[in-house]
């Protein structure tokens, strides 16, 4: 994990809206202090009930928050990308880290001191937007509960690849395995292999091997479950 410069950190621009929201003095005592920071696809960062040392602010790529239960089962509790952050609400609580976070889109990250963090978060504008992000992480894990119950798979896919393109800065070609698509959305691979076919044969994305290239965005916002919008209004009304 190498460090960058630290007057590079400082002038260059910041991708991750929790930091970018900052006001320039905060940004720059978080940034001198942090490290920039590959997110490889696979690497696990923080295990269940782990003490939280360190906070990542994703730049690119997707986090995945994956609650896993004694048989072996997995199901996905929320995602962290370019929008927030990896155990900042942890840091302020002095709380351990609850679910596996895995990453599951590879991209880059700054990696900052949690107590540090609890310093610069505890102040405003900071405090805001803690309370801010948490209140939307909430609100988002109550509505997927409405939304595994209720929805059929093709809209809740479609949902959660435009999240993963959105969130995780990926662009239109989004490198996510099947495996985790399942994981993400709590069914099984060969449920996701058929959902996938279906979206490919309406001309809204093509497959291929551990990718999927989005190539009718229109159309997957309307083939997506109004849990989209929903998110996305309640973001937008918080100021998140």
């Amino acid at each position: 994990m190498a460090a960058f410069d630290t007057a590079a950190k400082q002038t260059e621009d910041v991708r991750n809206r929790l930091i970018a929201r900052l006001g320039e003095d905060e940004r720059r005592r978080l940034l001198s202090a942090s490290r920039k920071v590959e997110l490889v696809a696979g690497h696990v960062l923080y295990h269940r009930s782990e003490a939280v040392e360190h906070v990542y602010f994703p730049e690119r790529g997707i986090i995945s928050l994956v609650a896993v239960t004694s048989n072996g089962g997995q199901v996905e509790s929320g995602v962290v990308g370019a929008e927030g952050a990896l155990a900042l609400v942890e840091a302020m609580t002095c709380s351990p880290m609850f679910p596996l976070a895995t990453v599951q889109a590879a991209g880059l990250a700054w990696i900052a001191p949690a107590e540090l963090c609890r310093e610069i978060f505890m102040l405003e504008p900071g405090r805001t937007m803690v309370e801010e992000y948490a209140q939307a992480m909430l609100a988002e894990a109550r509505q997927s509960i409405a939304c595994q119950a209720f929805h059929r798979l093709e809209p809740r896919l479609a949902r959660w690849l435009l999240e993963c393109r959105e969130r995780g800065e990926l662009g239109d070609e989004l490198l996510l395995t099947q495996e985790f698509l399942a994981i993400m959305l709590g069914v099984r691979r060969t449920s996701v292999t058929a959902a996938l076919a279906s979206l490919e044969q309406r001309g809204l994305l093509r497959t291929g091997r551990a990718r999927v290239r989005l190539s009718d965005l229109p159309g997957l916002e309307a083939a997506a479950c109004e849990c989209r919008g929903l998110i996305r209004a309640y973001r937008s009304q918080i100021g998140c």
